[in-house]
């Protein structure tokens, strides 16, 4: 690893704040946009109404003002309309349309022992992070380019382990804690096995379980998952539903006690363990031929497993997508119904990055890049037209 030289920074010194962008480039950067997806007549008249828009005293000055003023009293302008409008309005179901998933490096089990060896030493590293974050002393992320050695906001990795999603209608809430060593909530996490939920205390007398007794811990849950395999309800697949259908039976759910005590152990565990069953070679892509002959699975197979579970018949039951002793429910028809149906959409479901991190409260997200340099390399991609594209123009598309 290389070690950076930065330029001198203090960064004891709160981050700026987001700058409202100027109106005249904000709607220069509207129509640019706009050109690659609306027909000519429609950007014709489209440019008439921007130009009505932004004129002196026009609507656009008058609510530039008020955006400017309404940004001095906010760390971050955009944080609560971007988190509203991004992701807690939406209604699509998390798989796929919003949950993020990353593929670690190949592991070979031969036998159950080995996985959960594994799983045991990734608790433990993950619990090893955790004590960085909560005692606030992750380095640092820097810029390494444009103002190289700018430092970078850090919100983000301070939610890693203490955030819950909660399905709502017309929106989703998320809800973040503050956590500290005397919170009870904070020291157990969540195993999934065979579509079955197991809370997993890692805190004994106050000490840490050690690898070998979180081994045992992963042991002894597979066995009672095995036992429970033929009668327990797919209650995780309800997570796979459109947010306000989850939102509707969660509701239901929460009138009996036993499932508030369940769904509580689920929203203030510090992350899911999920232990999956072993994916079959015929999931791989057909164009995989040196994989599958070496009945290896490939990066697609690993890469839907992650985003979805690969169908209810597969893992897509083995997950609680709401959340980055064996749990009880008591189910009405109603919210089985939901199930069923959850089951059902799930097994037929089966970007351009910006970043604002160097500003309060910013982070990296999608952005949905309708520029005419996008346009005109899709085109190519499916031969609309007899433009080429270089490498370097697609990467250039990717990265701005």
């Amino acid at each position: 690893m290389t070690c950076e030289n930065y330029p001198e920074w203090d960064l004891t010194k709160p981050l700026p704040k987001l700058p409202v962008p100027d109106l005249m480039g904000t709607m220069e950067t509207y129509l640019t946009i706009m050109s690659s997806v609306v027909s000519p007549e429609e950007f014709r008249r489209t440019e008439i109404m921007v130009e009505d828009f932004w004129k002196d005293n026009g609507s656009g000055q008058m609510l530039q003002q008020k955006l400017k003023q309404y940004a001095e009293t906010k760390e971050n302008w955009a944080y609560s309309w971007w988190m509203d409008d991004m992701y807690m309005k939406a209604r699509l179901p998390l798989p796929i349309n919003s949950s993020p998933g990353m593929v670690f490096p190949r592991q070979f089990f031969e036998n159950r022992k080995q996985q959960l060896r594994y799983a045991a030493r990734l608790i433990s590293g993950i619990l090893d992070y955790k004590t960085i974050i909560d005692a606030k002393a992750l380095p640092v992320d820097r810029c390494r380019h444009k103002q190289k050695g700018q430092p970078l906001c850090m919100a983000q990795y301070y939610r890693l382990f203490n955030s819950y999603r909660v399905p709502g209608y017309p929106k989703d809430k998320l809800v973040t804690k503050e956590t500290s060593r005397n919170d009870a909530d904070s020291h157990h996490i969540i195993v999934a096995c065979k579509n079955q939920f197991f809370v997993l205390d890692l805190l004994l007398n106050y000490q840490r379980l050690s690898e070998d007794d979180v081994f045992t811990q992963l042991e002894r849950i597979c066995d009672m998952a095995d036992e429970g395999a033929e009668t327990c309800q797919p209650v995780g697949v309800l997570t796979t539903s459109d947010r306000s259908t989850w939102a509707g039976a969660r509701a239901e759910m929460m009138t009996d006690m036993t499932n508030r005590e369940s769904l509580s152990a689920l929203e203030t565990c510090m992350f899911v363990l999920c232990l999956d069953k072993s994916i079959p070679i015929s999931f791989n892509h057909q164009r995989s031929v040196d994989e599958t002959s070496m009945n290896l699975r490939d990066d697609v197979s690993l890469s839907t497993q992650m985003l979805h579970g690969q169908g209810s018949k597969i893992n897509s039951c083995n997950r609680w997508f709401d959340k980055t002793m064996q749990l009880e429910w008591n189910l009405s028809s109603n919210v089985e119904n939901v199930i069923a149906a959850a089951t059902d959409s799930i097994d037929r479901s089966v970007q351009t990055s910006a970043s604002t991190r160097r500003f309060r409260l910013g982070r990296v997200d999608n952005i949905r890049a309708n520029s005419p340099a996008a346009l005109e390399w899709v085109q190519a991609m499916v031969a609309k037209n007899e433009a080429s594209v270089s490498l370097n123009d697609a990467y250039c598309i990717n990265i701005e």
